[in-house]
């Protein structure tokens, strides 16, 4: 039985850490580190299996040296991987992240999705789970949404950043789905308001748990007419904030699945996405239940 059904892309991330400066064109910058780690849609797929919950991702991956690479680090998560597709057609997505201080740049290969062969293994995990969690930019391609309810399992969708995707375009997704996941410029931007709070009264007629991510400010949560606002956490030196939000998105569906109530679950995902932070890349070896659970009564005692 699987807790979790992800449905998005993957890629390997290069992480170039400590620069001091973005590289103007025809230029080197050297960074003080650098490492390669799982990104895109595996980071919350990952968080939620090493917060102890069986949780997989449904995506495809070349079987090629990037792919590879990827399975080998996975493998070492907890993760499940009978979402998987790895074949020789397919070629491996890869992100290259620059990161200065609090500033993050990428060049990113997006590799073509086979469709097909995702729609086929989602209706094969789908019975198996108990809850699905999706991107905007899969929904309108993949009938996600709807294979998902004609199971009755419930659903979340985090927004993907797209400068044409509008209200309208998400409504129909929205009405349907169990939790809709933003961030501030995504919610304005979606709307058409100026401020996150006049974007989530407006999301809040079209979804019934609408989920705010503001990054250091904390995040809004919208839930039968009532906005609950939860801090984040301090946490000291900030190395990265690539996979805060999808950290965040982790531990809120943790929650969910927990049966826990709406301002003990935010808390406990704010907590998660804070963490997210004090490493470079999406996930790392030391963030577990435990640690997020710590990260949590900071902000319980606020």
């Amino acid at each position: 039985m699987l807790d979790v059904l992800n449905i998005g892309l993957i890629s390997v991330d290069l992480i170039f850490a400590n620069l001091a400066k973005f590289p103007e064109l025809g230029k080197e910058v050297q960074c003080k580190d650098f490492m390669i780690k799982p990104g895109g849609a595996v980071n919350t797929a990952t968080a939620l299996a090493k917060l102890g919950l069986s949780s997989t991702l449904v995506t495809t991956v070349g079987d090629d040296m990037l792919g590879n690479l990827l399975i080998d680090q996975l493998k070492k998560t907890g993760l499940n991987l009978s979402g998987f597709i790895q074949d020789t057609k397919y070629r491996t997505s890869v992100s290259a992240v620059l990161s200065v201080g609090k500033e993050r740049g990428f060049a990113t290969y997006f590799a073509a999705s086979d469709d097909e062969a995702i729609m086929k293994r989602i209706e094969q995990l789908m019975p198996q789970c108990r809850h699905v969690h999706a991107y905007m930019l899969d929904v309108p391609r993949i009938p996600i949404v709807d294979i998902a309810k004609k199971y009755n399992k419930s659903i979340s969708i985090d927004t993907s950043w797209d400068d044409n995707i509008k209200l309208e375009d998400l409504k129909p997704y929205m009405e349907k789905c169990d939790i809709f996941f933003t961030n501030e410029i995504e919610s304005c931007n979606i709307t058409g308001k100026s401020n996150v709070g006049e974007a989530m009264d407006e999301l809040m007629k079209h979804a019934k748990l609408v989920v705010l991510k503001l990054g250091s400010k904390g995040s809004m949560v919208g839930y039968e007419n009532e906005i609950i606002r939860v801090p984040a956490v301090e946490v000291g030196e900030v190395k990265d904030t690539t996979g805060a939000g999808d950290l965040y998105a982790a531990g809120f569906i943790y929650g969910y699945l927990k049966g826990w109530d709406i301002k003990k679950t935010a808390q406990f995902a704010s907590a998660s996405g804070s963490v997210a932070v004090t490493f470079y890349g999406g996930t790392d070896e030391k963030y577990n239940l435990d640690l997020v659970s710590e990260y949590a009564k900071k902000i319980e005692a606020c």
